[in-house]
């Protein structure tokens, strides 16, 4: 194979005047073998490779499926004389002597440039209330709650589910009397795209992952929000790996290119679970995994309230991926804040973990708070006939405790 890409005419080589992209749109019969060798040698990305190949068909008028049967026999082929794996292979003395740049922060503690996030969560609950805001304070250089804009970068809201005419209200209530931007935020509705006539975002189409994949490529966006999964990829069944892959190769592409994405998805249909619906393959290229839910003793009066557990965290941990109830405020002037309490604020969670044989010095720890607010709340529990203790530092429910607190699912905390 090395011996024929050196035949390749050099009208046909890689120059600044001659990039891939041309050579797919002034390709002939004569110079596809000289076009599918390029491309073999010079390209490993999937997506990209794809995208080439489908511009080459065009200009062909052949099927691409056609053109890929041909490419794989390039790849097949290719081996190690197109790649030499040696130079990919650093010593330790040298890696750790590197000068790797350390990617910035766009939102303290755990939102860096680069990375893929997921926030899961009920139906209802308010996690696009969350992901707007969110997206509004880091344009703006603004502290939601407990987190802190480091970075503002350009942000890309891709919308899958909201009425445009909603997401336009809600937009104008969460900056209103807010600074203006520091950096842009750029919506791309789904709604207004259908009424529009243009095709919609879809996930689960390779050519859409493409034609968008370009589009990034030439944008200067930070960080892309995907809200949500489900939305924008119908069709996809959610329990399946191998209908996820292709779009985990595509979300990683993103990131190479220096891109942020959040995706937002749907847990369970019980609201006091955390796990995310559908294949556990959805997390697995994760940087940090966020799960809102209903915290304990949540009456459906108390509006926009969750608590935000850090599931999945690669490189946070400490006080910056601790658990703690966000709830939107609204205010007389139509404005809304954000307010972040302590979990521990909430005694129900003390009571659910001893209600469930936690002992309750492992309380402390697994809270993070001390032995003396752990005894005054099972005190009161008892006193409220919830709890009662088999023996030193072991309760157990009572009836009325086990119907007021134990269905709920305290899985998450045990598990640390």
């Amino acid at each position: 194979m090395q011996d024929y890409l050196n035949d390749i005419p050099p009208e046909y080589r890689k120059t600044p005047d001659l990039t891939l992209g041309d050579f797919a749109e002034k390709v002939t019969s004569e110079t596809l073998p000289f076009f599918l060798a390029r491309l073999a040698n010079e390209s490993s990305d999937k997506e990209y490779q794809r995208l080439i190949i489908d511009e080459a068909a065009k200009t062909l008028n052949k099927p691409p499926e056609g053109l890929l049967g041909e490419f794989q026999k390039y790849q097949q082929t290719s081996g190690n004389e197109l790649i030499d794996l040696s130079c990919a292979i650093i010593g330790e003395t040298d890696f750790l002597n590197m000068e790797i740049k350390p990617r910035p922060m766009i939102i303290s503690p755990w939102l860096k440039v680069g990375d893929l996030v997921m926030i899961t969560a009920p139906r209802g609950i308010g996690k696009s209330w969350l992901v707007h805001s969110l997206v509004t304070a880091i344009t703006r250089k603004l502290t939601i709650g407990l987190w802190k804009t480091e970075n503002p970068v350009e942000c890309l809201l891709v919308d899958g589910e909201m009425a445009s005419d909603d997401l336009q209200k809600r937009l104008r209530r969460i900056t209103k009397k807010l600074p203006a931007p520091v950096a842009s935020l750029d919506i791309m509705s789904a709604d207004l795209m259908h009424q529009k006539g243009f095709p919609t975002p879809n996930l689960a189409n390779g050519q859409w992952r493409e034609t968008f994949y370009e589009f990034l490529k030439k944008s200067n966006y930070g960080l892309v929000i995907i809200d949500n999964v489900a939305a924008l990829s119908p069709g996809l069944d959610e329990n399946s790996k191998q209908e996820w892959d292709p779009i985990n190769q595509f979300l990683l592409s993103i990131r190479f290119l220096g891109i942020s994405v959040i995706l937002i998805h749907h847990s369970g249909k019980d609201p006091k679970k955390t796990s995310q619906r559908g294949t556990s393959s959805h997390e697995d290229a994760l940087d940090t995994s966020i799960t809102l839910k209903q915290p304990l003793g949540y009456k459906q009066t108390d509006g926009c309230r969750f608590m935000v557990e850090f599931t999945k965290s690669r490189s946070v941990c400490g006080d910056g991926v601790r658990s703690f109830i966000f709830s939107l405020e609204d205010h007389d002037d139509d404005t809304v804040t954000w307010k972040a309490e302590n979990k521990t604020s909430d005694p129900n969670t003390v009571i659910a973990l001893l209600g469930n044989g936690t002992r309750q010095k492992d309380v402390t720890s697994i809270l993070h708070i001390d032995k003396a607010t752990v005894s005054r709340i099972k005190k009161k529990a008892e006193l409220d006939s919830l709890l009662v203790e088999e023996k030193k530092g072991i309760c157990k429910f009572t009836p009325k405790g086990q119907t007021q607190l134990g269905d709920y699912d305290i899985s998450s905390l045990l598990s640390r």
